[in-house]
């Protein structure tokens, strides 16, 4: 980091749908066939088969939460680490983003997802990120950052702790405006130079005994820290081990 820059004069494409299975999931098919631009941003009113962690669904209301992502081509061969530390950068961005408009304290559980804990409500879910990469051969031909936020839905029936902008009172309730934020803050990151402390000062529950499902075996145990190469660290009762993102799974609150 920084990257390779944009090509001079390389176009963004924005894209706006009423309703759309995924916005990651389009960012994907544009990466595969766009040839004029670098860049793409969509945003879409409604998702109809939002995806997050663990091929869950991703859940938004129809023309109440914020469903975007941001796509980016490469023009030359990518580290993988470099894509780690981007990662970092694009995560602590969006969170950047939630804090301005947003009281309380903010933060992220690893590896993606973004909570808020207020006197009155305690640590609730807002939303989430999900940062795909995307390969031809061994090569890594762009990446995709989806962003889903709960701004103007009813999250207090949600089976587990969640929290809407909205219910926060928070008057920033636009999509789009949350769409130009976002994609302003991405975009400068790309360019700025990787400092992970960013990112990890805004790790949640760190040292914190709770259950997790490892590989599909429950286990009680403490996520310590993220790693410079994308893994992250936990302590179990048989010692310290690093596990790649996606197979290690909170169990506290299903989330």
């Amino acid at each position: 980091m920084p990257l390779s820059p944009l090509r001079p004069h390389a176009a963004l494409e924005r894209f706006r749908f009423d309703e759309l299975d995924s916005t990651n999931a389009f960012a994907g098919r544009w990466l595969r066939m766009a040839t004029g631009a670098s860049e793409a941003v969509i945003l879409s009113r409604a998702q109809t088969a939002g995806r997050g962690q663990h091929g869950r669904e991703w859940s938004t209301e129809a023309g109440r939460d914020l469903a975007w992502s941001y796509a980016r081509r490469f023009g030359s061969a990518v580290d993988e680490l470099d894509l780690v530390a981007l990662n970092m950068m694009w995560a602590a961005a969006v969170l950047e983003v939630v804090e301005r408009h947003v009281e309380g304290e903010i933060g992220l559980k690893w590896p993606n997802d973004v909570y808020v804990r207020t006197p009155t409500t305690g640590w609730r879910k807002l939303g989430g990120l999900l940062i795909e990469a995307h390969w031809r051969g061994t090569g890594c031909v762009g990446v995709v950052l989806g962003v889903g936020l709960n701004l103007r839905s009813n999250r207090s029936n949600s089976p587990w702790p969640a929290v809407s902008v909205h219910e926060l009172g928070s008057k920033q309730l636009d999509a789009e405006a949350w769409g130009h934020e976002l994609e302003v803050a991405v975009r400068r990151a790309w360019f700025e130079p990787a400092d992970r402390e960013r990112y990890r000062k805004r790790l949640l529950f760190r040292g914190e005994p709770r259950d997790f499902e490892v590989n599909g075996q429950r286990l009680r145990g403490a996520f310590l820290d993220a790693l410079d190469d994308g893994r992250g660290r936990f302590v179990w009762a048989d010692g310290v081990a690093d596990h790649e993102q996606g197979s290690v799974r909170w169990c506290w609150d299903q989330g």
